[in-house]
C-alpha cells in the first residue's frame, strides 16, 4: 500500500520571528512544514494581555508568508488567558483574523470558559466548535478535560458538536501529549463520530509516548473500528485539502510531490496507553516500512519502546484529572467496552 503522508505542525511566535523560523527551520528540513499561525506570542500565558492579540499584524504576518502559513489557531484555556478573562476576545480576534485572511482557523479547546454545549450557559458570548465555520477545524478532539465533546452526564456527543461537523466544521485527533482520551473517543465513535484527520501533534515531551508517531495514532483509530480508507485519508487527502495544499501533495496523483509511504498491517499483542494511561488490548498495528519525500527515500525510525512503561505510569497522573474516564463511564448505557 503506497500513500502520501505530510506533517502538519503550527507556529507560535512574535511576527518578527516568522522570517527566523522560515530561514533557520523550514528551508533546512525535508519534511513538509505547513504551519498554523496563532494570534498569539510565544509561550505558556500566551493571551493573558490582549495588547499582544494584534489583529493586523497577524494579517500582515499571514499575508507575506503565505508559503508557509495555512491558518490562524488559537487556545481557549483558562491558564493561558488571564484565567478566562480574554478569552472571548482571543477567540474573537483569531476568528476575525482568519475571515479576513480567508484562512481555517484552529482551536484548542480544554479547560475553558468558553462552552462546548452553548446551551449549557445561558451567558457565553461564544461557543466552541458551535461558533467555528465551515472549514474551520476543532482540535484535541478526544480529550476528556473539561469541555470535552461528550455530554459527562449522558455520555453523549454534545449536539453542538454534531451539528458543527454538519455545517462543515472538521475535527482533528491532535493527540499529543494528553488529548487522547480512550473512553471518550470509544464513546464518540460507538456514536459513529470519527475524526476527518488524525493529527499527532508531535513532539519531544510524546514522542516516547504516548502519542509516539502518526502511525501509532493510526493504529490507535484502527483500534477503535475506523474505516482503513478514512484513515489513509485522514492523514493525506484530508489534511492536504483543509490547508489548502491539495495542488501539491495528499494523494499519488501526476505532477503532485512524490511523497510516499509504504504501510503495513502487522499483527500484535499489546496494552497501548492514551493520553492518561489508560490502556487497550491492541492487537494490530500499522507501521512504517518506507518513507520517500519529494522522490528521495528517507530513513524510517520507529519507537525504541512500544508501548512505553514510563509513559504509562507518567500519563497516569492526568487521570484523575478527567471529567471523563473509564470509572466515569462505567455506569453509562451502554457501557464502554474494554
Amino acid at each position: 500500500m503506497s500513500v502520501n503522508v505530510i506533517l502538519l505542525i503550527y507556529v507560535c511566535a512574535l511576527v518578527r520571528c516568522i522570517q527566523f523560523w522560515t530561514t533557520n527551520v523550514v528551508d533546512n528540513y525535508v519534511l513538509r512544514f505547513c504551519a498554523k499561525r496563532d494570534t498569539i506570542t510565544a509561550g505558556g500565558g500566551e493571551s493573558d494581555t490582549l495588547a499582544v492579540l494584534d489583529e493586523d499584524a497577524c494579517a500582515q504576518c499571514i499575508n507575506y508568508n503565505r508559503d508557509v502559513i495555512v491558518g490562524v489557531k488559537v487556545r481557549l484555556s483558562l491558564d493561558v488567558c488571564n484565567m478566562g478573562k480574554t478569552e472571548n476576545e482571543a477567540f474573537r480576534r483569531a476568528l476575525a483574523v482568519a475571515e479576513r485572511c480567508s484562512v481555517p482557523l484552529m482551536t484548542h479547546h480544554s479547560v475553558s470558559t468558553v462552552p462546548t454545549q452553548k446551551s449549557l450557559d445561558p451567558k457565553a458570548t461564544f461557543g466552541c466548535p458551535g461558533d467555528l465555520r465551515a472549514g474551520d477545524i476543532y482540535t484535541h478532539t478526544f480529550h476528556g478535560y473539561p469541555n470535552t465533546i461528550i455530554d459527562v452526564n449522558t455520555g453523549q456527543v454534545h449536539s453542538d458538536v454534531i451539528d458543527a461537523r454538519s455545517r462543515g466544521v472538521l475535527f482533528d485527533v491532535g493527540h499529543g501529549a494528553g488529548a487522547m482520551n480512550w473512553t471518550v473517543a470509544e464513546l464518540a465513535t460507538s456514536q459513529n463520530f470519527f475524526p476527518d484527520m488524525l493529527g499527532s501533534d508531535l513532539h519531544l515531551v510524546n514522542k516516547d509516548g504516548p502519542a509516539y508517531d502518526l502511525p501509532t495514532v493510526m493504529t490507535k483509530f484502527l483500534h477503535l473500528g475506523m474505516p482503513l480508507v478514512d484513515i489513509i485519508n485522514s492523514v493525506t487527502s484530508s489534511p492536504a485539502k483543509a490547508y489548502g495544499i491539495e495542488t501539491e501533495t495528499g494523494s499519488l496523483t501526476k505532477g503532485l510531490s512524490a511523497d510516499v509511504t509504504v504501510l503495513k498491517i502487522e499483527e500484535c499483542d499489546v496494552m497501548l496507553e492514551d493520553s492518561v494511561g489508560q490502556t487497550r488490548n491492541v492487537r494490530q498495528r500499522i507501521k512504517p516500512i518506507a518513507v520517500w519525500r519529494e522522490g528521495e527515500q528517507i530513513k524510517v525510525t520507529v519507537p525504541v519502546l512500544w508501548p512505553n512503561p514510563d509513559s504509562i505510569e507518567k500519563s497516569l497522573r492526568q487521570k484523575s484529572r478527567q471529567e471523563i474516564n473509564d470509572d466515569i463511564a462505567a455506569g453509562y448505557e451502554p457501557r464502554v467496552s474494554k
